[in-house]
């Protein structure tokens, strides 16, 4: 089974998110520490950020790893998991609401854009913003 890194550039549209995981040195951890619930920004979603924010994420590594961490959740959960559980606790310590109307879900008002794609160390879900702690 793939990594998480071949497993968002099989994707595509995770080049940012790609880019993050490498800078912040956190791949290997994704890979064998989990299972976890990875969700995953696209490319758009950090377009849509405003310039400083993200020259920030580039040269402040700790700042990088926080945002790494509160896109990360331990435990693997799908999109059926998620309908029915009103919060997730991130590795970086804050939690994350979920919530779900007609099968539709969203995570701090993020949008679950693909679902339950499987990778070495849990599971992946694309989603249409970049969370912020």
């Amino acid at each position: 089974m793939d990594g998480i890194i071949e497993q968002l550039k099989k994707i595509g549209s995770l080049n940012t998110f790609i880019g993050l995981i490498e800078k912040a040195e956190v791949e290997d951890k994704l890979n064998e520490e989990g299972p976890f619930t990875v969700f995953a920004p696209n490319d758009e979603a950090f377009g849509e950020l405003p310039e400083s924010t993200v020259n920030e994420l580039a040269t402040n590594s700790k700042g990088l790893e926080e945002i790494i961490n509160y896109h990360v959740v331990s435990g693997e959960f799908s999109k059926k998991d998620l309908e029915s559980i009103p919060i997730l606790e991130t590795l970086q310590g804050e939690s994350l609401l979920v919530e779900s109307e007609n099968g539709n879900i969203t995570i701090n008002d993020a949008a679950l854009l693909k679902s339950d794609i499987e990778y070495s160390g849990g599971i992946l879900h694309l989603i249409d913003s970049v969370l912020m702690p």
